[in-house]
């Protein structure tokens, strides 16, 4: 078997869901070895025996990325089995509505921890590691929301604005060990539970059709679009991008 991330050793959170197990499929046909880590154990776990019965090596493990003890304990057990660990997809986030004024304070802290910390100590379980190596690459999920305002979700906003805030600041400190730390920028993902959620929340199909409208090609992103942008941020390809957004949604941000 031969691919553009052949013999690498890839973690992906968030695995178990539409992006996550998109990027891990891709990822996996292209000859990476996937640690495929979602707080559900269950899905994860089934993630990667599909993964291993298509020919790739694999691992599911159930850790909640807010938490230090599970997510280092799952990068521990995933680099005993699959090897060093040579790439990192922060995938794994939380949406809500809401504004300021009705913010619940529970909602909030759960999204930015997820969001937020859960890329910190996600990277922080890998980091050691891939500096040791002086090689590695750490790819995070960001979002359009983290570069426009969008009505009725403030802790989301916040929380995407973090994460390519802190992408910049990693890619700047972890350069000098020949490490890349990059972001992927999606806008709305038609056909994944998070964007479906999204979408739900139009009250008519007025709105469905008014938000559609500021797509200028006219449709949302598919999952596989978004795995095949991670795909070439964390292949060889894309050696001198580093601290760098790639925005992929559709034109919406250039208007």
């Amino acid at each position: 078997m031969t691919g553009r991330v052949f013999g690498k050793t890839i973690i992906v959170t968030g695995g178990a869901g539409g992006l996550g197990h998109a990027i891990s499929r891709l990822l996996a046909a292209e000859g990476a070895a996937v640690g495929v880590i979602d707080v559900d154990g269950e899905g994860a776990e089934g993630v990667a025996q599909s993964l291993t019965r298509d020919g790739a090596r694999s691992i599911g493990l159930s850790a909640d990325v807010s938490d230090w003890r599970g997510i280092s304990s799952a990068a521990r057990q995933i680099e005993k089995k699959l090897g060093d660990i040579d790439g990192l997809v922060n995938n794994a986030g939380l949406a809500a509505l809401g504004s300021v004024h009705d913010a619940d304070e529970e909602s909030w802290r759960r999204i930015m921890n997820v969001n937020v910390c859960g890329v910190v100590l996600a990277s922080k379980a890998v980091l050691p590691g891939m500096m040791e190596r002086r090689r590695g690459v750490i790819l995070n999920i960001a979002s359009i929301a983290g570069l426009v305002g969008i009505q009725n979700m403030a802790a989301y906003c916040a929380s995407k604005g973090a994460v390519l805030s802190l992408t910049r600041q990693m890619a700047v400190d972890y350069a000098p060990y020949k490490i890349r730390v990059n972001a992927i920028s999606p806008g709305t993902i038609g056909s994944t539970e998070m964007g479906q959620r999204l979408l739900s929340g139009d009250a008519s199909p007025e709105a469905r059709s008014r938000r559609l409208a500021r797509y200028p090609m006219g449709r949302y992103a598919t999952a596989d679009e978004i795995a095949q942008a991670a795909l070439f941020m964390l292949s060889d390809e894309a050696e001198f991008a580093t601290g760098s957004n790639l925005t992929l949604d559709g034109g919406l941000t250039a208007v």
